[in-house]
């Protein structure tokens, strides 16, 4: 069930089915425009056809007709109904035990509580943290991820997840430093305290004395300085200094 709010489980007359479904529909439309405008206020790259994906899944015909055949069927809300299956979904994905398919149940249920949300009236979900904040919470949708990048967050942590998620790969499409999968992270820092994100080794360092500041500011530094270099010159012909050409055809890390 959705991990924002409780999700009311209310039996409804028969008269109310038709009724029902339509609400149902408006958190599908809402939830595919919002997503569209989302989309919308990105560059283009990987990020965008992430989005694309999400919008597919929550317009799948299979989805909807399960959803409006519990309505239906069973004389179940809306809100239920949506629960019921994406749950039942979830579960199925889960089941295939692979880090794939299991980040494709979290994108089911992010996509879920979207549309739960457009259905009522507790907003629209979007996140509005100050610049230059890092953002640590249990998990992130992709779409909330592109809104951080909005933000001008500079940092992103979540509890669980993984290099395959949505969210993982729409931060690094974005250049947004992120590491995922910190367990019991949210048991360990709290609202307003200073977090190191070392989003190159995957370390995080909360409430850092004002010495290992520093010396990670040091770091962040010589960082910005590779990273620069690396912009000016990656576009530079691969020559060696005796003038011999070298055809780099692949750049291939091994970790």
């Amino acid at each position: 069930s959705s991990d924002l709010f409780h999700v009311p489980r209310r039996a409804i007359a028969g008269g109310e089915a038709d009724g029902e479904v339509a609400r149902f529909a408006l958190g599908i439309g809402r939830t595919h425009a919002q997503l569209e405008a989302i989309k919308n206020r990105l560059p283009h790259g990987e990020h965008r056809a992430i989005l694309e994906a999400q919008q597919l899944m929550v317009q799948d015909p299979d989805l909807r007709q399960r959803v409006e055949a519990l309505i239906r069927d069973e004389n179940i809300s809306a809100e239920w109904a949506v629960d019921r299956v994406a749950g039942e979904i979830r579960e199925t994905l889960e089941r295939a035990d692979d880090e794939y398919f299991a980040e494709r149940s979290s994108d089911i249920g992010f996509l879920a509580e979207r549309v739960l949300l457009h259905m009522s009236d507790q907003g629209d979900g979007e996140l509005q943290p100050p610049p230059g904040s890092v953002v640590i919470a249990h998990d992130l949708s992709p779409a909330d991820t592109a809104e951080l990048a909005r933000a001008q967050v500079v940092g992103i942590v979540t509890g669980v997840g993984g290099q395959t998620s949505h969210s993982a790969i729409m931060a690094r499409s974005l250049e947004i430093p992120a590491v995922v999968g910190v367990e019991d992270i949210l048991a360990h820092v709290q609202s307003g305290d200073t977090v190191v994100v070392d989003a190159i080794d995957g370390r995080i360092l909360v409430r850092p004395t004002a010495a290992e500041l520093e010396s990670w500011q040091h770091v962040r530094a010589r960082y910005d300085v590779f990273e620069e270099r690396v912009q000016r010159e990656h576009g530079l012909p691969a020559i060696a200094k005796d003038g011999t050409h070298i055809v780099l055809r692949a750049n291939v890390a091994l970790e």
